[in-house]
């Protein structure tokens, strides 16, 4: 069986590197999202617990929001920065 020489071995380090950075933005953006899924959950939690509390919960409501709203924007912004790491041209040999 022939083993890739060192041109090979090259593109195929080189992919692997790619598909890394890939893996990782993935991973960041499915943090993202859940983050922002739990913090729209807890605002849900604040606004039926509200009228139980003696005092005003307008802050932490309003807090809650913005984090879930700016960490799902984050989210979903990172997926065209996945578009910006490109596999390298193949090429068939």
């Amino acid at each position: 069986m022939d083993t890739p020489g060192p041109p090979h071995e090259f593109a195929i380090v080189n992919e692997l590197r790619v598909l890394e950075r890939r893996g990782r933005l993935i991973y960041h953006a499915i943090q993202l999202s859940t983050t922002s899924a739990l913090l729209a959950c807890f605002v849900i939690a604040a606004l039926f617990a509200s009228p139980k509390l003696h005092y005003s919960t307008r802050l932490i409501i309003s807090g809650l929001f913005i984090a879930a709203m700016l960490a799902s924007i984050v989210s979903l912004a990172s997926r065209p920065l996945r578009a910006l790491v490109r596999a390298p041209e193949r090429r068939d040999c």
